[in-house]
């Protein structure tokens, strides 16, 4: 089965590198045939598997290894930096999924909640990210969705059905303990993520812990209290955080200038936004801009 869901793969990226749409809306491939070096990244909640070569994902202090037949649960939109290891003998090959809370939430409330809490591993500690081995459960629902996601019609047809499948065979899974937390609505773990996707797509904004610890529906100390014991930093460090790393993301991918990539996450300092970048990363924003001229 998984070589013939890496063929579907390389049929759908061409053999070309990069990251691409297929006809199921938030299913993607991907294709390297190279070492991409450690850099940050913008990852919505989501799905990702591999299944030839192998990433390595940095949040925090953490490190998270997955490689061919292993996938990764990403809670929502984190600054997180992935480090890809593919070749031209063996390309990284996989698939990224978006969590789509509403598929989940219908999955969820039509599911027999003990029987999962019984098969499920259950996590002692919250985390935003988490790598499980792939079953052949779960490889064959991949299977079935790139199918699908390989014809206009098909995918038309039959995507959302196979997305389903796939997220039910991961919360029936014995470590699918984050999405299964992702599809409880009333664990602090899913109140942290709302806050994530808020303070994504306000990066342009000053954001503060009241509105943050808001969204929450928690006080401002008990917010500040669980945010940091699961993200590992305080509301405030990861706003600054993730409003850096849009930024470098910007003046790498889109090639803007640095004053106004610091205009687009809310800063009205270029010089604050240098210093606080150069803490961040080690190195000024305009060595972004020199790696881009070279290349």
């Amino acid at each position: 089965m998984n070589e013939k869901i890496c063929n579907i793969i390389k049929n759908i990226a061409k053999e070309q590198n990069g990251s691409f749409n297929t006809n199921i809306k938030g299913v993607k491939v991907f294709y390297l045939n190279e070492h991409s070096p450690r850099k940050y990244l913008e990852y919505d909640a989501s799905i990702v598997i591999v299944f030839q070569g192998k990433k390595i994902g940095y949040l925090n202090k953490k490190e998270i290894h997955y490689g061919a037949n292993n996938y990764l649960i990403l809670a929502g939109p984190l600054p997180f930096e992935c480090e890809s290891l593919g070749t031209k003998n063996e390309p990284l090959l996989g698939i990224s999924v978006k969590i789509d809370s509403m598929i989940l939430q219908e999955i969820w409330n039509s599911l027999d909640k003990i029987t999962l809490m019984n098969g499920i591993k259950k996590s002692t500690n919250a985390s935003l990210a988490q790598a499980s081995p792939t079953s052949k459960e779960i490889e064959n629902s991949v299977f079935r969705l790139l199918t699908s996601a390989n014809e206009k019609e098909t995918a038309k047809i039959f995507g959302k059905d196979t997305i389903k499948e796939l997220y039910y065979q991961i919360l029936k899974d014995k470590n699918g303990s984050l999405l299964y937390t992702l599809a409880d609505k009333g664990n602090h773990l899913t109140k942290i993520t709302e806050t994530l996707l808020f303070i994504n797509q306000n990066l342009s904004e000053n954001i503060t812990i009241e509105q943050m610890a808001e969204i929450s529906n928690m006080s401002a100390s008990n917010f500040h209290r669980l945010f940091k014991k699961t993200t590992g930093n305080s509301p405030l460090q990861f706003v600054k955080k993730a409003k850096l790393s849009k930024a470098k993301n910007l003046i790498e991918q889109q090639n803007l200038r640095v004053n106004i990539a610091a205009q687009k996450v809310g800063y009205e300092s270029s010089s604050q936004f240098s210093r606080e970048f150069k803490r961040l990363f080690g190195f000024p924003p305009k060595i972004c801009i020199e790696t881009n001229n070279k290349n």
